[in-house]
């Protein structure tokens, strides 16, 4: 559970981090929930998180030399089923009926089955998934030493269960005796074939026997067809009177089992703890998986932490935006940067990845700090206690506000905790207002910003901004417009040719010194897709008288 203290969920939208996590699968009820409470560690927290990075590398190694012991792990976890309900049962003290006894003893089969595999690999020296010991309570519920996972109230827990239980069977080869004798008696005395549900069927025309039939006590007329009449044999009252007594003995064959019950489910609520200890595992077990799972689709590696607030990315991508590239035959350009407590000020040209690079930012900080790996080649950074990105058209009708004031607001909640450890990504400051007052906002919050404990990024087309001192200035390299001859370019219908501008963009950065005017590429880019030549024509007219 990610807090809203620490980053917003809109903004974990945002950034993509609910499509990261549906690459995070998980096959058991327990790996469910441990996953529904992954959270970030903290500055404070370090330690824990080198901790929980440290277990996974080593189980991602363990996994990675033992190149068979993956599906062992994944076929034992498709063995367990969510027991939260008989657990609580058992917490109240109520009696287990036969098939929640029978789960509990699959549990503890299947985690003897876990541990066995565990303690085959190099995964027994990893804690973290050190199991409690399940074969005293397997033997509890096998007590004939059969070592299978499926249940019966066994004969062996109790003597007298196991009298009643013979002569039940005693009974029931009785009656079997006693009810194919009186078949046979009949069909000797009146030369008839019984079905196998016990119908005698005689024709009509056939009076001798319907005359016979008819005036037996040992036989009844079960009903009248058109062409027949279908007779039934009675039960003699020797069969009647066994009848009544194996359904007595009955009776008390589910009052002795239910003692049974009784006493297993007392005996078993001791193993309580334990066994719930051990789904916590199983969960923990399941998270790892996944976690090494995604890792093979992301490629990632494992960041680097650090107690201080830098951020550090070498060769750093965002997943989705270059799975989405790679789908549509593109390549992804991979983003280096270092970012260190103050104002980075970040420019470039209209679609130069700025946004996406935020949004980079944001995502593998978030992951590292829920202990994932990042997609990167290397990450270096100090975990922090709030993200706030600010990105995209943030008007609130609900609210009333425009895109202005939502931005300020939302703003103003990440200026009041400017002295804690935070991260603070702001994408195109002030867009929401006229460009003078606009560039004056922005010039305002970096100044305020610059010597504040938290990290800032902030993206902006204004000029000027980057003459700000002690400011670190990235440029996107942006198009490479000498590989572009716009009388080549070809359009298709009077449209922009799809991936053209994408095909000559770097969308790499560079730090720049002094005052680097902010790169023109609008009108270039509004060209290259086609735009209308008048209004082009009319926009360099205007772009010179400025």
């Amino acid at each position: 559970m990610i807090s809203n203290s620490y980053m917003v969920p809109e903004t974990l939208k945002a950034i993509g981090l609910d499509k990261v996590l549906n690459m995070l699968s998980i096959i058991t009820p327990y790996g469910k929930r441990a996953k529904e409470a992954l959270a970030p560690y903290f500055a404070k927290d370090i330690g824990e998180l080198k901790e929980i990075l440290n277990n996974f590398e080593f189980f991602k190694n363990t996994l990675e030399a033992e190149k068979g012991l993956l599906p062992q792990l994944k076929d034992n976890l498709q063995q367990y089923k969510d027991l939260q309900g008989t657990f609580e049962r058992l917490k109240a003290g109520e009696v287990l009926d036969e098939v929640e006894i029978y789960e509990i003893k699959a549990l503890a089969y299947s985690l003897i089955k876990l541990e066995e595999i565990l303690n085959n690999c190099q995964l027994k020296k990893l804690k973290i998934i050190s199991l409690k010991p399940m074969s005293k309570l397997f033997k509890l519920l096998d007590p004939d030493n059969k070592g299978i996972k499926s249940f019966y109230i066994y004969d062996s827990y109790n003597t007298e269960l196991r009298n009643i239980r013979q002569t039940i069977k005693m009974l029931e080869s009785t009656i079997l005796k006693e009810s194919k004798k009186a078949r046979e008696d009949i069909t000797k005395e009146f030369g008839v074939r019984i079905r196998p549900n016990g119908e005698i069927t005689v024709f009509k025309n056939d009076s001798k026997t319907l005359h016979a039939l008819a005036n037996s006590p040992k036989v009844y007329l079960a009903f009248e067809g058109l062409n027949s009449f279908s007779y039934k044999v009675k039960s003699p009252k020797a069969l009647n009177d066994l009848t009544l007594e194996i359904e007595d003995t009955r009776l008390k064959e589910e009052e002795l089992e239910l003692q049974v019950r009784v006493e297993l489910s007392r005996k078993i609520k001791e193993w309580l703890e334990d066994a719930i200890y051990n789904t916590t595992i199983i969960g923990d077990l399941d998270l790892l998986i996944g976690k090494y799972v995604l890792n093979i689709k992301i490629n990632g590696v494992k960041p680097h932490l650090v107690n201080k607030p830098v951020i550090k990315i070498k060769e750093g991508r965002h997943i989705l935006v270059e799975k989405l590239l790679i789908d549509k035959g593109k390549k992804y350009t991979p983003i280096d940067l270092q970012l260190n407590t103050g104002v980075t000020l970040i420019t470039g040209a209209n679609m130069g990845g700025k946004t996406v690079t935020l949004k980079l930012i944001a995502l593998i900080m978030v992951m590292a700090q829920l202990g994932l790996y990042v997609p990167a080649k290397e990450v270096e950074l100090g975990a922090v206690d709030f993200i706030h990105l600010s990105i995209g058209d943030q008007q609130s009708i609900e609210a009333g506000l425009s895109t202005f004031g939502a931005e300020i607001k939302s703003l103003q909640q990440a200026i009041e905790r400017v002295n804690e450890t935070g991260l603070i990504l702001m994408d195109e400051l002030a867009r929401g207002t006229n460009p003078k007052e606009g560039y004056a906002i922005s010039k305002g919050i970096i100044q305020y910003l610059k010597a504040k404990t938290t990290i800032s990024v902030i993206t902006s087309h204004f000029d000027g901004l980057s003459e700000i001192k002690e400011v670190k200035h990235l440029q996107v390299k942006g198009l490479k417009r000498e590989e572009i001859d716009l009388e080549m370019v070809k359009l298709r219908d009077g449209k922009y040719d799809e991936g053209l501008l994408e095909n000559h963009m770097d969308y790499s950065l560079i730090e720049v010194e002094g005052n680097q005017t902010v790169p023109k590429d609008a009108i270039f880019i509004a060209k290259l897709m086609g735009l209308n030549e008048d209004i082009i024509l009319e926009a360099e007219k205007a772009i010179k008288k400025t």
